[in-house]
């Protein structure tokens, strides 16, 4: 057997177990919306410095939420970080901008439908607060 032929059945045994390895479904299990008020003002002032207004900036828009994930092994932080959308009441979809895990593991998340994780995710400042929360991968 030469070397392209192993090369071809590991690339192939590669390719079979590494969409599987990353597949998983993620349930929501709790969702509450938490709304992070900003400690600081908007200043709005004109060409000579003086301030016009003072405004409120947008709240920070989070959730807190416990999930789990199908599968077995474990996943990097990032990687959930990346599967939390949310829909606020225009109907605009916003990302998830930061995750905060609660009691997790050094930057793994373990995986199966017996592991709850919980974790405050935020999507960023918006006007609208948040319709819903979904996590797909």
């Amino acid at each position: 057997m030469g070397k392209s032929m192993i090369s071809k059945r590991v690339l192939l045994i590669l390719m079979l177990f590494s969409g599987s390895a990353f597949a998983g479904k993620c349930t929501l299990h709790n969702v509450q919306l938490v709304n992070i008020a900003p400690a600081e003002h908007e200043v709005v002032t004109n060409n000579g410095d003086n301030i016009i207004a003072m405004k409120k900036k947008s709240d920070q828009r989070c959730a807190s939420v416990v999930f789990s994930i199908s599968g077995s092994g474990t996943r990097l932080e990032s990687t959930i970080q990346d599967a939390f959308k949310a829909e606020l009441f225009d109907g605009e979809e916003v990302y998830a901008q930061s995750l905060r895990m609660k009691n997790s593991e050094i930057g793994g998340v373990s995986l199966g439908k017996r592991h709850k994780h919980e974790a405050l995710v935020c999507f960023g400042e918006h006007k609208l607060p948040i319709a819903e929360v979904q996590c797909e991968l």
